[in-house]
């Protein structure tokens, strides 16, 4: 998977939760811990609460392709205050930060630290070998030739493993040497690139350099095993003709495309690299990799967000889930003031807030399920808020000699006063006649007024118990 820059739950009623239909909302504390709901056409999808996946200063991140592991690099600048002090007092400038390279794992929820790279080191890179969980990372170390009196550089690769108890650098670049990981879209293999750095008129050829071409002239490649090893040295061929590096349709062979002039013209011939024996040979012609089409019923969205509750009103970018569906609940926000992806599996997603990362696991039952313990939790409210106003009713008589007024009359002023809330009249249709309750010869089957529901109806009687009544 490419770098990023930057149990089973029941369902409560949800009626109160709407998503997103405007994006001018007032930001609440805490908006983004709720459970949100998004419906697409057959699923209803949760999105739970966030959890801490890396702490501050994240400034980079890579999935493995099954979602189960991610990727961190951190900085830290280490301001502490005597630093800062120094600094303020000019007796000391600020000094590099320092990376750290974490693990979180998704189905533990569980983070660790990997590594702390020495003084001056910083990752450029961060590459998971698709089907497996082994990550490489390339990382570039600055440091100060008291020869020259300049800055040099070189890069490193690091092989990493979540069953690894620390990373293992396999790969040393020379002084001014750069490495790039290349790794196949859709299979385990994958090779470091060793160049130097373009000068001259090689440092951008006609029409722009593509962002797969190398940095330098490629001096040679080592294969990276799916399980951290480092392969044999290979040297390329005609390195200043390499123009562009692909992948074969199946993901297996490294296609080197080399620039020729003909007639005047820049033409492109594939070369497949083969990374077990260090083979280059010319193909007549090959069919490169292509990602596939998605057609997700899900994406995730950065929307603008303005504060409507401050003038003037502050504007921020947030995070949402959106569903391609219809439906009213096809959006909810996933975290305000926040960038995010998706995880590759579809089944979390990941944000950046305030330079730290948060993971919002996702909840999928059927549409048809969430949609019937909706109307069984709808029932129960409705069930519950009857039974309040036949208690009503019941304290209403005692208190005037066993007598209920009648349906034609000012009832409703009459029950308020014996209700914690008035609002639990709303939608109770009253529908006994009035008079003396002890002159009921069936109490338990006299209905005293009920609540329209989905479905059905709860049905208060007059003995005060509340029974749901299906529509025929």
């Amino acid at each position: 998977m490419k770098l990023h820059l930057v149990s089973l739950i029941a369902i409560p009623f949800l009626s109160s939760l709407t998503p997103a239909q405007t994006i001018n909302v007032k930001i609440a504390t805490n908006p983004d811990q709720g459970l949100g709901i998004v419906l697409t056409d057959t699923e209803a999808i949760a999105i739970l609460p966030a959890k801490l996946a890396c702490g501050e200063s994240v400034t980079s991140y890579a999935w493995s392709s099954d979602g189960q592991y991610i990727l961190f690099s951190q900085s830290d600048l280490g301001l502490t205050a005597k630093v800062m002090t120094d600094v303020l007092s000019r007796k000391n400038v600020l000094p590099p930060p320092t990376f750290t390279l974490s693990l979180y794992d998704v189905k533990k929820g569980e983070s660790r630290v990997l590594a702390k790279l020495p003084s001056g080191a910083f990752p450029t890179a961060m590459v998971w070998l698709p089907k497996t969980h082994q990550a490489y990372a390339t990382v570039t170390q600055l440091e100060f030739d008291q020869a020259t009196g300049t800055q040099v550089s070189h890069s490193s690769v690091y092989a990493i493993s979540p069953t690894a108890k620390m990373v293992d650098r396999v790969l040393v670049g020379a002084q001014e040497e750069y490495i790039e990981v290349y790794a196949s879209p859709s299979e385990p293999r994958a090779f470091a690139m060793v160049t130097g750095f373009w000068k001259g008129p090689t440092a951008t050829p006609a029409g722009g350099a593509p962002s797969n071409r190398p940095v330098g002239p490629p001096r040679r490649v080592n294969a990276l095993s799916a399980d951290g090893r480092l392969g044999p040295t290979y040297r390329i061929e005609d390195q200043l003709s390499l123009s562009q590096i692909e992948w074969s349709a199946d993901g297996r062979l490294p296609i080197l495309l080399k620039a020729e002039m003909q007639n005047g013209k820049r033409n492109q011939k594939p070369f497949a690299l083969d990374l077990d024996s260090g083979r280059q040979y010319e193909l007549a012609s090959v069919d490169l990799y292509k990602e596939p089409t998605k057609t997700a019923d899900l994406r995730v969205e950065m929307r603008e967000i303005v504060d409507t509750a401050i003038t003037p009103s502050p504007k921020t970018i947030g995070t949402y889930l959106v569903s391609k569906s219809t439906e009213e609940k096809k959006e909810a926000r996933v975290a305000a003031d926040a960038v995010g992806t998706m995880s590759p599996t579809a089944d979390g997603v990941l944000y950046i807030q305030s330079g730290a990362a948060f993971y919002r696991p996702l909840f999928r039952m059927s549409k048809e399920a969430y949609l019937e313990a909706q109307r069984e939790a709808l029932r129960a409210q409705l069930i519950s808020e009857t039974k309040q106003c036949a208690i009503g009713f019941l304290i209403y008589a005692a208190d005037n000699d066993d007598v209920l007024m009648s349906p034609g009359s000012d009832w409703m002023s009459a029950i308020t006063p014996y209700l914690k809330n008035d609002q639990m009249m709303s939608g109770f249709i009253y529908t006994f006649g009035g008079g003396d309750m002890s002159k009921i010869e069936d109490p338990a089957g006299t209905v005293l007024g009920y609540k329209l529901g989905p479905g059905g109806r709860a049905v208060a009687y007059t003995d005060g118990h509340v029974k749901w009544i299906p529509d025929k």
